[in-house]
């Protein structure tokens, strides 16, 4: 829901004089009809600036332009610490020079605001990296014969796929609202995809005359879909894990002309553990300082509600021996297991969960990711389909 909370004068006032005109001045004519100039002389304008556009949003929010509405929707997202980081980290590596924008002197508004007008293209960027960084959890489908998605992704096949998804949700009931961004992240096609929830109703007290009322809205939620070419998986976000199976076919009827295009395959898999011990996680890597076995949820074949949770203690690393007496009690198959991984010169470890096996829990850390996914398949852990087509029903 949009709210004329995130517009306060808390909100206006961390925002610099310059980024701020330089952000409101390309709907200029709007704020004069409402009595704001923004070319007034800056000792006077800057004095009752925040006053004035906290009222001007206050009393006037159903008729703030779509878009204008839009981008400072995207701005507060981006005000955050996190937000900040992540846009002084692509700055250099997009050419973009701060200057004093790097430094502790500017507030998070402050960068936010001014990526959003001199760099766009890095602002996105940028707000989708934070998005997938932030996102753990992906069911991932896997294409046995690792086709481009990148090549197919065109003004057209998005337009289709905007209204394929619209048709999806509408017949879930959650309205017609759709927004597609595709975005680059991590060399990976990366399509945001921001939809209507179910309708909620909300008892709200309105600011501006203490009028106690009845708000009836559909919350915002971010799907993530992003494709990984090096190996054919499709990674798919969703606040419920049964809507992956949607995308799924929805991306292999729009770009593919095939629903089952994408696969559910057993990629994952526990067998190294069992099968090795504790010495499949030893690795030649310098960057792997340390890598544990935190937690695996053992079944028995023969009987799959015969099962046992491993847990490491204090959070330590599950030994050999826990594994040998499990596999004496006939529990040898592997329901899903966590490791942690930690990097040399870092304190923190990154937890890595599998589940089910076409299922993963991780943070898309920049810079480790890859080293993740290539210690995973060089143990065993995770192992590519074979380039054989299936049919599937629809």
């Amino acid at each position: 829901m949009e709210s004329t909370e995130l517009f306060t004068g808390e909100w206006i006032s961390g925002i610099r004089f310059e980024p701020l005109v330089a952000l409101l001045m390309r709907w200029e004519p709007w704020f004069l009809q409402h009595g704001v100039n923004l070319k007034r002389h800056r000792a006077v304008w800057e004095k009752k600036r925040h006053i004035a556009i906290h009222d001007v949003f206050l009393k006037n929010w159903p008729t703030v332009p779509a878009d204008l509405r839009h981008a400072l929707l995207d701005i507060v997202d981006m005000s955050t610490a996190e937000g900040h980081n992540m846009l002084t980290e692509l700055a250099p590596e997009h050419g973009w020079e701060l200057g004093k924008a790097g430094l502790s002197g500017w507030s998070c508004q402050d960068l936010a605001a001014r990526a959003y007008v001199e760099r766009h293209d890095l602002f996105e960027l940028g707000r989708a990296s934070l998005v997938v960084r932030e996102t753990q959890n992906w069911i991932e489908f896997f294409d046995p014969d690792q086709g481009d998605l990148a090549e197919r992704i065109t003004d057209a096949a998005n337009a289709k796929l905007i209204e394929a998804v619209r048709r999806h949700w509408q017949s879930r009931h959650r309205g017609r609202y759709i927004k597609v961004e595709v975005i680059t992240v991590d060399g990976a096609p990366t399509f945001l995809i921001a939809h209507a929830d179910l309708l909620r109703s909300q008892t709200n007290i309105r600011e501006l005359d203490s009028v106690r009322e009845i708000v009836r809205f559909h919350p915002e939620l971010v799907d993530l879909v992003r494709y990984h070419q090096e190996t054919g998986r499709l990674s798919v976000h969703t606040r419920w894990p049964v809507d992956a199976k949607g995308y799924r076919r929805l991306f292999g009827e729009v770009f593919w002309g095939d629903v089952g295009r994408y696969q559910v395959r057993p990629v994952y898999s526990g067998d190294p553990l069992m099968q090795q011990g504790a010495a499949v996680l030893h690795h030649a890597a310098e960057a792997l300082f340390i890598i544990r076995v935190k937690e695996v949820e053992l079944f028995q074949p023969s009987n799959p509600r015969h099962w046992l949770h491993l847990r490491g203690s204090n959070g330590g690393n599950i030994l050999d021996n826990d594994l040998r007496q499990a596999k004496q009690m006939g529990l040898i198959g592997v329901k899903s297991l966590k490791l942690g991984f930690r990097f040399a010169g870092e304190h923190r470890e990154i937890p890595v969960a599998l589940k089910e096996f076409n299922q993963i829990r991780m943070p898309y850390t920049l810079g480790h990711t890859d080293a993740i996914f290539r210690f995973l398949m060089s143990k065993g852990f995770m192992k590519l389909p074979k380039a054989q087509r299936t049919q599937e029903a629809a």
